[in-house]
């Protein structure tokens, strides 16, 4: 276990011991949980208690209670999703430094044994050019990773987005008709 400790960037050992009481807490919170459900928008559909009747007519109270319930849902499914994408960005940012510490900790091993056999300048200038140039390579690679990564997030955000609003209209439309809304309005199974 120490060898392995030694071996792996502090970087990782950080991600590691920052994200384990996250991990703990969510497995204890699974544990009391009376039936535990594979996803977070999952367990708040569950504490919500939404009767199986689909044909009924609702009082206003009823109207008010489910489309408070609903809101809530919604924003719950928004902020875990937010949160997922935040955990994973990080876990991106620390795999790229790890990446750079390691390329790092490569190239001064290198230069030393280019500095030990090449004495003259010229020699070791070339070297230097061609350091530069890989370390503009690895760059821009981490750069277009990080930027797609991020357009990617963007993307399904926005696709979530829009299809928490059409389920709401769909939602509020059941809603005005006096209608308890179909239970598969309530999460979305694509985000």
């Amino acid at each position: 276990m120490k060898d392995l400790m030694k071996k792996l960037p502090v970087t990782v050992l950080a991600s590691i011991l920052v994200s384990l009481p996250v991990t703990i807490a969510g497995m204890i919170f699974w544990a009391q949980s009376p039936s535990p459900s594979p996803s977070t928008s999952q367990a708040v559909a569950d504490s919500i208690q939404i009767p199986k009747t689909a044909q009924e007519n609702l009082t206003p109270d009823e109207i008010k209670i489910l489309h408070r319930e609903f809101s809530r849902a919604q924003n719950s499914y928004k902020k875990a999703l937010e949160h997922s994408q935040k955990q994973d960005l990080k876990a991106l940012e620390a795999a790229q430094k790890a990446k750079w510490s390691e390329w790092n900790k490569a190239e001064k091993e290198k230069r030393r044994e280019i500095w030990k056999e090449k004495s003259s300048g010229a020699e070791r200038r070339s070297y230097v050019k061609d350091r530069e140039a890989r370390r503009k390579i690895l760059d821009t690679e981490q750069k277009e990773d990080r930027a797609k990564y991020k357009k990617d997030q963007e993307d399904k955000r926005a696709a979530c987005k829009k299809d928490l609003e059409e389920r709401a209209k769909a939602f509020e439309a059941d809603l005005q008709k006096k209608v308890r809304p179909s239970d598969d309005l309530w999460f979305p199974n694509q985000c």
